[in-house]
């Protein structure tokens, strides 16, 4: 087997199933415990999906024009920009949050960032009851 330095010395480019292959194999426990992380923030989506619906990402847009994407994409900025002062908050002044663990916030700015990707690749749509 290759060492990662040899792999990231190469100028081939690998494919895709390999990339994941040689990642799971040099990084197992490291692998597992990403693809566990994003199984957590599925579910969580899910339960949040259920429960507020697709619309309040759109911010009051139908993402049909570029100028709504824009502004749904300010408004996600937003909500990342006031989780990361919070981040920040809490971290700086040693308290205990009152009501959503330091650990939650990490989760909604990653999910904040990946409804960003979807709504910018007009991928944040409604498949049922639409």
């Amino acid at each position: 087997m290759e060492s990662v330095a040899a792999l990231n010395s190469k100028q081939e480019k690998i494919s895709q199933d390999r990339v994941i292959q040689l990642f799971e194999e040099f990084y197992p426990n490291f692998s597992q415990a990403f693809y566990a992380s994003l199984q957590e923030q599925a579910n969580l989506v899910a339960k949040k999906m259920l429960a507020y619906g697709m619309d309040n990402m759109k911010a009051g847009t139908n993402l049909k024009s570029k100028e709504d994407i824009r502004f749904a994409l300010e408004g996600i900025w937003f909500r990342i920009s006031d989780k990361v002062n919070r981040w920040k908050t809490l971290i700086r002044s040693n308290r205990s949050p009152n009501n959503e663990s330091l650990y939650d916030t990490f989760m909604d700015i990653a999910n904040y960032a990946i409804f960003a990707k979807l709504i910018s690749r007009g991928l944040w749509n409604e498949d049922k009851n639409s």
